[in-house]
């Protein structure tokens, strides 16, 4: 144990943790359960010379099959956070952002409507600007307290400078670990609200595929101009099945799902395999909205950096 008890487990499985179901074990886990302990499993994976990795609620997040070596940070018991105060909203990374969303709407205040339908937590949608249908993390944020991995000073940055851009932020870029937000937001209409978040509700029902698919969301990025799920679509990627075990879903070209135990390697071969026709096809590279982590095969390795090679 760590401070404020913070568990540590060894050879610990990975693929419950994720939404695609599929990875390896982690050499070493920890579970801290307070901003605390998370510093502390951070301190102690530097003190013993250990790569660290960090995994909220494991949306668009592939994980290798090969395992992940050196210490796992998941921050699933950091969830239950989330403070209101007049129209201010202080969540912790590992909040969910459904919850988030219920908590906003149940105090009146708008703006996270879109949050309500994403199977991810407050950390992974700052980290990447999530968004839907117009709205957008950067329109609701006001800062986010980080951990510098350099100097361990836990910092508050304002969202004016957080960079954040379509499915992008500093974070990509910088050394730092998202510990919490504070969000501001207007007053609004709980009618116009509701009907708001029934929409998101409803879209995703009729246009994604159920969330009892094992799914890691948006596979990639929309490029400039047009949408990936269109371009995917054009090129077969719905007829496609790599080796009997993942495929792009039926009802949103964009969407690969794990239907048969698929490995990591599964998942890379038939993503290559899509942002290869696209490429040649239309000229255009695709750009990967899911994040790899863990040891990558040599196939792996070499797929991977053709993919993130823009």
């Amino acid at each position: 144990m760590l401070a404020n008890h913070s568990e540590i487990i060894s050879d610990y499985e990975l693929k419950p943790y994720t939404t695609l179901k599929v990875g390896g074990n982690a050499q070493k886990a920890y579970l801290p359960v307070s901003v605390g302990s998370m510093i502390d499993a951070i301190k102690s994976a530097d003190k013993n010379g250990e790569e660290y990795t960090i995994i909220g609620a494991g949306s668009n997040l592939l994980i290798s099959s090969q395992g992940v070596e050196g210490a796992t940070i998941l921050t699933k018991n950091l969830k239950d956070v989330i403070q209101i105060e007049d129209n201010k909203i202080y969540a912790l990374c590992g909040a969910k952002s459904s919850a988030f969303s219920k908590a906003a709407y149940d105090a009146g205040l708008k703006g996270a409507e879109f949050l309500i339908g994403i199977p991810g937590s407050i950390g992974g949608a700052i980290y990447m600007n999530a968004g839907a249908h117009g709205q957008n993390i950067k329109d609701i944020i006001e800062s986010v307290k980080v951990l510098d991995m350099k100097t361990y000073e836990i910092l508050e940055i304002p969202a004016h400078n957080l960079d954040f851009t379509y499915r992008s932020s500093t974070f990509m870029k910088k050394k730092y670990i998202i510990l919490s937000g504070i969000f501001k937001m207007d007053n609004g209409d709980k009618n116009q609200m509701k009907e708001l978040m029934d929409f998101h509700v409803n879209y995703r029902a009729e246009h994604h595929p159920p969330l009892t698919e094992y799914s890691a969301g948006s596979t990639f990025r929309n490029p400039e101009g047009d949408y990936a799920a269109n371009l995917l679509e054009k090129v077969g990627a719905k007829e496609y099945i790599e080796n009997g075990r993942v495929r792009f879903s039926q009802k949103h070209a964009n969407f690969l799902y794990n239907f048969n135990n698929a490995s990591s390697d599964d998942v890379v071969r038939l993503m290559y395999t899509m942002w290869d026709r696209v490429y040649k096809e239309f000229n255009i590279k695709l750009h990967p909205e899911i994040r790899f982590v863990g040891k990558k095969t040599v196939e792996e390795e070499k797929l991977w950096k053709i993919m993130t090679k823009q």
